[in-house]
């Protein structure tokens, strides 16, 4: 059997959590001064039972978990992950004192291994589902360990949904959903992603029932001004004959993303409950915790009931608030990877005249717009164009420009060759990207027939952009090469003449074209000299294999 140290180590990987920080944008986690300004209302909200717990002001309560919160994180990896499991476990068990199931189990070591032994199944089922065959864009990092007990176990399966790369696109309209038939839920739109599980055992030796519920929600996409949300839902309960306890953590956080598409800042919530399970069941605890990023955290003790120990609501608040922060890592990161995966974002690229065929040297102008999948708004922020293959240049280079941003590309100064250039778009709305290759066109080569009059030609041209020459009934016209440029020839009886032509390649130079001559000129007859003008037709087909 592995090690408690080794359960929680995995479970840290599937997160993929450093620290209790959170993420890029450098948001750090309540500190042990942060307690100074936790709210110090000492009237709790909603009803408390006569036995309430005594003494403790909530603000007492929360300081005292932030302070627990702090020490854990402080802590070495291998102290801070046993830390975890402890408290999940411990936290369970003194529920189950005050619910009446260490009672039916025979008292708080036969809990322990009863509660291990019952949720084992669970976390395993868990662990063996292969969310990657999966087809709505869920992943899942590290696996899940294959024993947990409570609230441990229960953040094993949050972190599959927590951990997803909400990453595929689904296109507007209804949602849609896919159910493994193991109790695994996957519903995805065009802005959210959750993956829900339901499941059930019963310990055959002990008759303990275990219930787990989960749900987590991502909101992947930010809105116009950088906002997006996201949630999960942990549902536990543990049974023995009439006896046993049901408990709930809901946790809620809201994020802020940068004009560079970094987290900014995130504000979290959360509520923990225990009751007893069970007809005419009384509550036991409910604690909700506010934690938002400007340190201001404020704990309430909802109510209170039963045979509740200020310490068990102690207990509530640290457990809750422990686990409440490595799920909101989890979520954090989901939504993280949607927004920068280019799921929220398009980029749409122009370029000016097409990449395609460019002549060598020759300029391009580059318009990038960046538009929000979700609503079609431009997103503002900037773009970043640079150039990552060939050549010559991009100009701003590796700059950012502020959206709706133009660049401008010089090609290679050789023919046949490329450049790529990648683009990126960030704003608060997210990231997009997109990548554009350039190429300059090889020799263009024709078979060039046709002219005008006694001019009539039929020859191979190498390649048109360059300097070339026809010739017919005695006359030889240059050209000065290119898709459009100035021609002059000589000929009998002291014929002389020139003008413009131009050729049209319209699909391409691998493609049939023409080409069309304006001109004027003159000649020497026995009756004197005479002047003439007219235009020029001519076909022409590429060829390969040309030579000079």
């Amino acid at each position: 059997m592995r090690t408690p140290r080794r359960h929680v180590a995995i479970a840290i990987a599937a997160l993929t959590i450093a620290s209790c920080g959170g993420g890029d944008g450098g948001e750090q986690g309540p500190s042990a001064d942060s307690a100074a300004s936790t709210d110090t209302s000492t009237a709790p909200t909603g009803s408390t039972s006569d036995d309430s717990t005594p003494g403790a002001t909530d603000a007492e309560v929360a300081a005292a978990a932030l302070a627990r919160t702090d020490e854990v994180m402080a802590m070495g990896e291998d102290d801070r992950e046993a830390a975890l499991l402890a408290a999940g476990m411990e936290l369970e068990l003194d529920v189950a004192k005050a619910s009446g199931l260490e009672a039916a189990l025979g008292g708080r070591e036969a809990t322990r291994a009863a509660l291990g032994a019952a949720w084992a199944p669970l976390v395993e089922q868990a662990r063996a589902i292969d969310v990657e065959s999966l087809s709505l864009g869920f992943r899942r990092g590290s696996p899940a360990p294959s024993i947990g007990e409570g609230l441990f176990g229960a953040l094993m399966v949050v972190s599959l949904g927590a951990a997803v790369g909400v990453t595929n696109e689904i296109p507007a309209g209804p949602p849609v959903s896919e159910d493994n038939g193991k109790g695994f839920v996957i519903t995805g739109s065009q802005n959210s992603a959750s993956l829900s599980y339901n499941g059930t055992h019963t310990d055959s030796k002990t008759g303990v029932t275990t219930k787990l519920e989960t749900n987590s929600t991502v909101v992947p996409c930010p809105d116009a001004n950088g906002t997006f949300d996201a949630s999960a839902l942990v549902d536990v309960t543990v049974t023995k004959g009439d006896a046993g306890q049901h408990g709930t953590l809901d946790v809620n956080v809201v994020g802020q993303v940068d004009d560079d598409a970094h987290l900014a800042s995130s504000d979290l919530e959360f509520q923990m409950q225990w009751s007893k399970s069970g007809g005419g069941s009384a509550e036991l605890v409910d604690v909700s915790m506010k934690v938002p990023s400007s340190g201001d955290t404020s704990m309430t003790v909802n109510r209170t009931g039963g045979a509740v120990s200020p310490e068990l609501v102690q207990g509530t608040a640290i457990g809750g608030l422990l686990y409440a922060m490595l799920i909101r890592e989890g979520l954090l990161k989901a939504a993280q990877q949607g927004w920068e995966s280019g799921r929220c974002v398009r980029l749409d690229v122009t370029p000016q005249p097409a990449p395609k065929d460019m002549e060598p040297s020759s300029t391009a102008e580059i318009t990038a717009a960046p538009r929000s999948k979700i609503d079609g708004s431009a997103t503002g922020g900037t773009v970043t164009a640079t150039l990552i293959s060939g050549g010559t240049s991009v100009d701003p280079s590796a700059a950012p420009v502020p959206a709706d941003a133009n660049m401008t590309y010089t090609a290679h100064s050789e023919p046949n060759n490329h450049g790529t250039v990648a683009l990126e778009a960030r704003s608060k709305r997210g990231v997009a990207k997109a990548e554009l290759t350039f190429e300059t066109r090889g020799p263009a080569s024709f078979q060039i027939v046709g002219g005008l009059d006694d001019f009539q030609t039929n020859e191979a041209v190498c390649d048109v952009m360059k300097p070339f020459q026809l010739t017919g009934g005695g006359i030889t016209a240059s050209y000065s090469g290119g898709l459009t440029g100035t021609y002059s020839y000589t000929g009998p009886f002291n014929a002389t003449g020139g003008g413009t032509y131009t050729i049209s390649l319209p699909n391409g130079p691998t493609q049939p074209g023409t080409m069309v001559g304006q001109g004027e000129g003159t000649v020497d007859t026995p009756l004197g000299q005479f002047g003439n003008s007219g235009t020029e037709n001519f076909t022409l087909t590429p060829i390969t294999g040309c030579i000079d």
